[in-house]
């Protein structure tokens, strides 16, 4: 049986986290579709060099949301999470909602769209992998 493919979402300030959790899902034998983890894009970044590489980074990620079981997101508090930047969390859970994929949150949800009906809400990862571990 093929395990569980998970696409992790998540604000570019957080990528250490996001790849610390990366490691953690592939220790135990799953696979994570998130390129943009090793891409190199930087947290203070207000945009993109081009639109090329824009639109390279936004279909790149769709096309992994689309290949993954599972979209994990690393949540803000709800005090962080209206700073001005970059939302393309919130593009990934909605594509992934529209796909009928699982959803898993860890941490607060941030708005009405993490309350639709099967989106998970775990307080920490170790919550997260122990869930994981029973698909």
């Amino acid at each position: 049986m093929q395990k569980t493919r998970f696409y992790i979402a998540a604000r570019l300030k957080r990528v250490g986290e996001a790849k610390g959790l990366r490691v953690r899902l592939e220790d135990r034998g799953y696979q994570v579709t998130s390129s943009w983890l090793d891409r190199g894009y930087q947290p203070e970044e207000t945009g993109f060099a081009s639109v090329v590489l824009a639109r390279e980074a936004a279909d790149t990620g769709l096309q992994e949301v689309r290949d993954c079981n599972a979209l994990i997101l690393l949540s803000e508090k709800h005090s962080s999470a209206r700073t001005v930047g970059g939302g393309g969390r919130h593009v990934e859970v909605g594509y992934a909602l529209a796909l009928s994929k699982t959803i898993a949150i860890i941490g607060e949800r941030e708005n009405v769209f993490h309350f639709v009906s099967g989106v998970l809400c775990f307080a920490n990862a170790d919550e997260l992998l122990k869930w994981a571990m029973s698909l």
